[in-house]
C-alpha cells in the first residue's frame, strides 16, 4: 500500500503498526527530505502531490492509497487549494491510473462545502473527489489529533506557561480531542473492515472538554486567570495578523476553536472495534502517549 504523508505526525504513528503487521508499505516522501527513523523498513517513493508522474510511480502495484496530507494554515504555494484540493485530485487521478482498488482519506469534523473556513472547504472537495474517485473509499474526519508531541499540547503548555492566559472568545466550545495513536489504530483497523468502506466516519475522543477546560487540565493544577477577549475585538484583530507568517492564530484557526468538534464513540469503535481514550491522563502529566 502507498502511503501519502507517511513521514508526519500522524503517518510516523501509523507505518509502524502497519508494518508490525505485516503489511508492505510504501511512503510517499518528497525527494529533499531526509528519510525519519520510522521509515527506514519501508519501501519509499519519491515524490510529491504537484508531480503526476512521481505519483503514478509510487502507486504503481499499490492495492490500497491512505492519504494523510494536510495542512493547517497556509504559506506560500502551500495554499488549502493547491494541498487539499490540487493535491487530492493529482493522488486519485494516479491510482486510478495504475489500477489502485481502495482509497483512504483523513479529512476533518467540520468539512462542509458551506463552511465558514477555506479549510474546511477544501477538506470538503477532497472528500467529494474521493468520494466520486469509482474506487473504494473511506472518508475519516477526525477532531483534533491529540499528542504530548502534537501542535496543540505544545500551544496549551505555552499559554499555560504564565498565569494570566490570554483567549480569544468565550472559550466555551466542545472539543472532544482524539488521541493520535488512537487515529493510527483506527486507519489500521480499516484495513480489514469491509462493511467500514464507501462511508464517512467522524473520528473523536470519548470525554469532551471546553477550551477553558483544557487550559486549566494543562496547568497541572495551577492558578489561572483567563482573560477572554470579546469576540467583536478578537475577530478584527485576528484578521489583522492573519496574513502574517508568523501570526498566532488565522482567521480560519479562530472560526475552527469556536466550533464544536465532537462525534459519537460508540460509531467508531462498531465500525472499527476501536475504543479511543481521553486525553485526560496526556493534559495531566500520567500518559506520556
Amino acid at each position: 500500500m502507498l502511503v501519502a504523508g507517511a513521514s508526519g505526525y500522524l503517518g510516523s504513528r501509523l507505518v509502524p503498526r502497519l508494518l508490525a503487521r505485516g503489511r508492505v508499505v510504501r511512503a510517499l516522501v518528497r525527494a529533499s527530505s531526509r528519510t525519519p527513523p520510522h521509515l527506514e523498513r519501508a519501501e519509499l517513493a519519491r515524490g510529491d502531490l504537484a508531480d503526476p508522474a512521481s505519483l503514478r510511480h509510487a502507486a504503481e502495484g499499490a492495492d490500497t492509497v491512505i492519504h494523510l496530507v494536510g495542512i493547517i494554515r497556509e504559506r506560500g504555494l502551500s495554499t488549502f487549494e493547491a494541498v487539499h484540493v490540487q493535491g487530492t485530485q493529482a493522488l486519485v487521478q494516479a491510482a486510478r491510473a495504475v489500477g489502485v482498488r481502495r482509497f483512504l482519506y483523513v479529512s476533518a469534523i467540520g468539512a462542509r462545502l458551506d463552511a465558514t473556513t477555506a479549510y474546511w472547504r477544501s477538506k470538503a472537495r477532497a472528500e467529494s473527489i474521493v468520494r466520486e474517485s469509482g474506487m473504494d473509499w473511506i472518508v475519516l474526519r477526525p477532531s483534533i489529533v491529540f499528542a504530548r508531541d502534537g501542535e496543540i499540547f505544545r500551544v496549551l503548555r505555552r499559554l499555560t506557561a504564565m498565569p494570566l492566559v490570554p483567549v480569544l472568545g468565550p472559550g466555551t466550545s466542545r472539543l472532544a480531542p482524539i488521541r493520535a495513536d488512537d487515529l493510527a489504530d483506527t486507519l489500521v483497523a480499516a484495513l480489514d473492515r469491509p462493511a467500514a468502506w464507501n462511508r464517512v466516519h467522524e473520528a473523536a475522543g470519548p470525554e469532551a472538554f471546553t477550551f477553558d477546560a483544557l487550559l486549566k487540565l494543562a496547568a497541572h493544577g495551577r492558578p489561572l486567570v483567563l482573560l477572554h477577549l470579546p469576540l467583536a475585538l478578537a475577530r478584527p484583530l485576528v484578521a489583522l495578523v492573519s496574513p502574517l507568517p508568523f501570526a498566532p492564530a488565522t482567521t480560519d484557526q479562530l472560526a475552527m476553536l469556536l466550533a464544536d468538534s465532537v462525534a459519537d464513540p460508540a460509531a467508531l469503535r462498531e465500525a472499527f472495534a476501536v475504543t479511543v481514550r481521553s486525553i485526560r491522563p496526556i493534559l495531566e502529566g500520567e500518559d506520556a502517549a
